[in-house]
């Protein structure tokens, strides 16, 4: 395995690093101290090298959009209803900085700070292991010392691992932002691809994006993915809501491996999910609000699929839903991998 290390761009006179892996079968991945995301991932075809994940050239792309794409999304993902929050009878007010709610992180967020990194080598496989220390400087009731590992194989999958540690008690409940398309290059729209998700149920969300309180079966909805389903509906009057999924889907209460849980395919490549995480967050790229190009071309509602693995938004709220409480004698891990193969 080959890996190299470049330059991803100066912003605010502050310079950013981007580490490019490439495998024995020909496949190249990225990722950046910038959020320490993945920002692509090249495999070979019969018509050339193809992205199969949405990125930028450069980091001042990065302060331009709020799209997240592969960052590192934290303390919390997802939305807080009203940014407040009690714990252990003391109550939190977060930043609002999505309406009247706390979204990603809000000024705590992780995906527009630079992480340090370290590389790891071995024979079948290379690790990222970015850190940030925020043990200090924070807005939620104690700071956390974060280690983010992503590690490329010769199996082409990428896996990402977090693990934390509190100063005090607080909430943490990080994701990975990443969209995949599988067309390549960005140039379709993910309606032509397949969506299995072994979820029996899912969370409505009210217009705002908060899931409002129920957990209801998926039974004999637009939200029944677990028979492989065609993204075809998404322009549907069924999702008129949201303009497509934007909604979590519960995989099962636990910390145990859910191997192979979500499946995506089109004509071109397959990617299987498994991961630690009890909820799944699909979003759809249904809204385009900057004009932005990703590899040559240009973004369009339903130009990548979101999959955050994570704990249930705002079950802060819902501690049924999912614990996200982290004591400072606690060291939080969680582990998602994603295999991608072509056909």
């Amino acid at each position: 395995m080959i890996v190299t290390v470049q330059s991803f761009g100066i912003y605010e006179n502050v310079t950013f690093s981007e580490i490019f892996i490439s495998n024995d079968t020909g496949s190249t991945i990225s990722f950046s101290d910038l959020g320490a995301r993945i920002n692509s991932w090249s495999v070979p075809t019969k018509s050339g090298m193809k992205q199969m994940v949405l990125g930028h050239t450069e980091a001042s792309e990065v302060f331009q959009s709020s799209y997240c794409y592969g960052a590192t999304i934290g303390p919390v993902a997802g939305r807080i209803d009203g940014g407040r929050f009690t714990l252990e009878e003391r109550t939190f007010q977060l930043s609002q900085n999505e309406g009247d709610n706390h979204l990603h992180g809000g000024n705590s967020r992780y995906d527009f700070q630079k992480f340090e990194f370290s590389i790891e080598e071995k024979n079948d496989c290379v690790t990222i292991v970015f850190t940030l220390d925020e043990t200090k400087n924070t807005e939620y009731p104690a700071g956390i010392f974060l280690e983010v590992r992503h590690t490329f194989d010769n199996e082409n999958r990428w896996t990402v691992e977090y693990k934390a540690k509190s100063s005090g008690t607080t909430i943490f409940n990080p994701t990975n932002h990443v969209y995949f398309n599988l067309n390549g290059n960005n140039e379709f729209p993910i309606t032509n691809h397949m969506l299995q998700v072994e979820a029996d149920s899912y969370f409505p969300v009210r217009g705002d994006g908060i899931p409002t309180g129920e957990i209801v079966s998926v039974e004999g909805t637009v939200f029944d993915l677990r028979t492989s389903s065609s993204l075809e509906v998404l322009p549907s009057s069924k999702l008129a809501q949201k303009k497509g999924y934007d909604h979590p889907f519960l995989l099962g209460y636990g910390r145990e491996f859910k191997e192979n849980c979500l499946t995506l395919s089109n004509e071109l490549a397959i990617l299987n999910v498994s991961t630690t995480s009890s909820t799944v967050v699909l979003y759809t790229h249904n809204f385009v609000t900057e004009q932005l190009q990703t590899w040559g071309h240009p973004n369009v509602p339903y130009s990548g699929i979101a999959i955050e693995t994570q704990e249930a938004p705002d079950c802060i709220h819902h501690p049924e839903w999912g614990d996200i409480i982290l004591h400072p004698d606690d060291t939080f891990h969680a582990k998602t991998e994603y295999r991608l193969e072509l056909k």
